[in-house]
């Protein structure tokens, strides 16, 4: 399927040959009334001036339509640059939530909704990411309550230890 800009110059193109069929036409049908006028020269005049006056409207026409396509994919093209600039600036800058808003049929939507979708996985691995540091950080503060439980444990323990050796040599040393 023909996409975009493709599409108008192709339109275009087919456009011209149409015109160019049509003042073909005219053009044969004109130098037939030359031919078939003989020696009148008014009516011989008359024909060289239609087809002059024909070829100057056909080649008018050409010219609108041609600066009429080239000015819309002119700015069609800076549009949808400009979106897709605007759009990478405000990624650049950390809003990862923009979407950039071009919609059209063409190349240059397919590259904005590449750059969509790009955004998109950046901001699901992101999320994911900090899902993970979140799920670590709960972990280590879980070993680090058990390792403080188990410091103070231990800690006491020895405490008591000390006592009873420290009573024992009180016991040893009274007698």
């Amino acid at each position: 399927m023909l996409k975009g800009f493709r599409k108008q110059i192709i339109v275009s193109f087919s456009f011209i040959l149409l015109l160019i069929f049509v003042y073909n036409f005219y053009v044969f049908v004109g130098l037939t009334k030359i031919e078939n006028a003989g020696n009148n020269i008014i009516k011989i005049q008359e024909q060289i001036s239609f087809l002059k006056s024909f070829s100057f409207w056909i080649l008018l026409i050409v010219i609108i339509f041609i600066s009429g396509v080239m000015i819309n994919i002119i700015l069609n093209l800076t549009f949808s640059l400009k979106e897709i600039i605007d759009g990478i600036e405000e990624i650049k800058l950390g809003n990862l939530e923009y979407q950039i808003p071009l919609k059209t049929d063409n190349e240059f939507g397919n590259i904005a909704s590449f750059l969509n979708e790009a955004i998109k996985n950046i901001r699901d691995s992101q999320t994911k990411l900090q899902e993970k540091e979140m799920i670590e950080a709960e972990i280590l503060q879980g070993f680090n309550v058990n390792l403080k439980k188990e410091i103070a444990e231990q800690t006491s323990e020895l405490i008591n230890q000390l006592k009873e050796k420290t009573n024992e040599l009180e016991k040893l040393k009274k007698k």
